[in-house]
C-alpha cells in the first residue's frame, strides 16, 4: 500500500513538473527574426543616383517682326540641319515697306548728287548741304531695317538638331519674340542627379559613369561627369552634378529618367557596411542587435555615412557576427530567438 502511495506521487510530481515546464515555455516564447552576417569589406567603388536626361543645348526659336504665320515646314520629332527653313511670315506688309524704303533711298541719293555738284561750286549754302546729307543716312538706315525685317520673315534653325516643340500653326498671328519652335541638340546628352553632401567629395570631373535608361529596356550607356555643382541646395544639401553621355542615334530623350553608377575611388579602408535598419537609436546611441548563443545582445555602435548599400560601421562590431534586420521591435536583451 505504502509502495502504491509512493508511485502515484512521483507521477502527480512528474504532471506537475511538466506543467510548469509548459507554462514557463509559453511565458518565454522564441522571438522570429530575419540575420546578416557581418563582414569586413572595402568602401563600395561606385555610387547609385536617380537621373533625369536633359539636352546639350536647346533655344526657344521665334520671329523678330510681328506678322501673319505663312507656312510652318517642321513638326515635333523632326530632325533639323542648320540654316534649314523652318517657317515664314506673310511677306506682304514687309516687301512694301522695303520697297518704299528702297525708293526713298534713290531719292536722296538723287538729291545728295545734285546738290553735290552745287556745293562744289559753292553755290548752295553748307547747311542746305548738311539737310540733304542727313536726309540720305537716314534713308539708308530706313532700308536696311526694311532690309532686315524681310530677312527675319524666314525663320531658320541656328544649329543641328530636333524639334522639341511646335508652338504656332499657319495662319495664326504672331508678336516678336512669341515662341514658334523648340530646337534640341541631343547628339550628346546631359543626365542630371542630385549627389548628397556627404558624398559630394568622391565626386570628381571626368570620373567614368555607367547610365541605365528603364525606357530604353534598361539600356546601358558610358558617360563621364562633366559639372560638379558648388552650391547645395538649402533644403535637401545636395549638390547637382552633371554627366555628358553620347548619344549618336537620338535615343535618349530629354525628361527620361535614368539609373547613374558613378565609379569612385576604392582605395578606402575595409568596414562593415550594413542594412540601414539595422542601426537603432536610443538616448542618442546607435545600436545593433546581434545573437550569441541564440540569445539577443545589445552592441553600441559608431556609424559613418550612409550608401547606397547600407550605413557604414566604424567601430562595435567584429567579424562573423550575426546581426538583426528584421524582428528586431520586440528585442531585449537576453530574448531568445527564432533564425528564419
Amino acid at each position: 500500500m505504502q509502495k502504491k502511495l509512493i508511485l502515484t506521487g512521483l507521477i502527480i510530481a512528474a504532471l506537475l513538473s511538466g506543467c510548469a515546464k509548459k507554462k514557463t515555455s509559453e511565458r518565454i516564447p522564441s522571438i522570429p527574426v530575419r540575420t546578416v552576417i557581418a563582414d569586413l569589406e572595402k568602401g563600395r567603388n561606385k555610387y547609385e543616383y536617380v537621373g533625369v536626361v536633359e539636352e546639350e543645348r536647346s533655344s526657344a526659336m521665334s520671329f523678330t517682326v510681328a506678322g501673319t504665320v505663312k507656312m510652318m515646314y517642321a513638326e515635333e520629332g523632326q530632325r533639323v540641319n542648320k540654316g534649314e527653313l523652318l517657317a515664314r511670315l506673310d511677306t506682304a506688309n514687309l516687301s512694301n515697306a522695303y520697297h518704299a524704303a528702297k525708293a526713298q533711298l534713290s531719292q536722296a541719293e538723287d538729291a545728295m548728287k545734285r546738290i553735290q555738284k552745287l556745293y562744289d561750286n559753292q553755290s548752295v549754302p553748307e547747311i542746305k548741304y548738311i539737310d540733304i546729307q542727313t536726309q540720305l543716312e537716314k534713308a539708308r538706315s530706313m532700308e536696311a531695317i526694311a532690309r532686315k525685317n524681310l530677312s527675319d520673315s524666314r525663320l531658320t534653325a541656328p544649329f543641328s538638331g530636333i524639334i522639341g516643340k511646335k508652338s504656332a500653326e499657319s495662319g495664326e498671328n504672331v508678336l516678336p519674340g512669341q515662341p514658334v519652335y523648340t530646337l534640341l541638340k541631343i547628339e550628346d546628352v546631359k543626365i542630371k542627379v542630385s549627389v548628397p553632401e556627404k558624398e559630394i567629395a568622391d565626386i570628381l570631373k571626368n570620373q567614368q559613369t555607367q547610365v541605365e535608361i528603364p525606357a530604353l529596356h534598361d539600356a546601358s550607356y558610358e558617360g563621364m561627369t562633366e559639372e560638379r555643382g558648388v552650391v547645395a541646395d538649402p533644403i535637401s544639401h545636395s549638390y547637382t552634378v552633371r554627366v555628358r553621355v553620347h548619344n549618336p542615334a537620338s535615343e535618349l530623350l530629354p525628361g527620361m529618367v535614368c539609373k547613374v553608377s558613378v565609379a569612385t575611388d576604392n582605395s578606402k579602408e575595409a568596414m562593415f557596411i550594413v542594412p540601414s535598419q539595422c542601426v537603432q537609436t536610443s538616448a542618442d546611441k546607435q545600436f545593433v542587435w546581434c545573437i550569441v548563443n541564440g540569445q539577443a545582445v545589445r552592441r553600441s555602435v559608431e556609424t559613418g555615412k550612409f550608401t547606397p548599400h547600407g550605413v557604414e560601421i566604424l567601430s562595435g562590431l567584429q567579424g562573423g557576427e550575426e546581426i538583426v534586420t528584421e524582428g528586431y521591435q520586440s528585442l531585449y536583451d537576453g530574448a531568445t530567438l527564432k533564425i528564419l
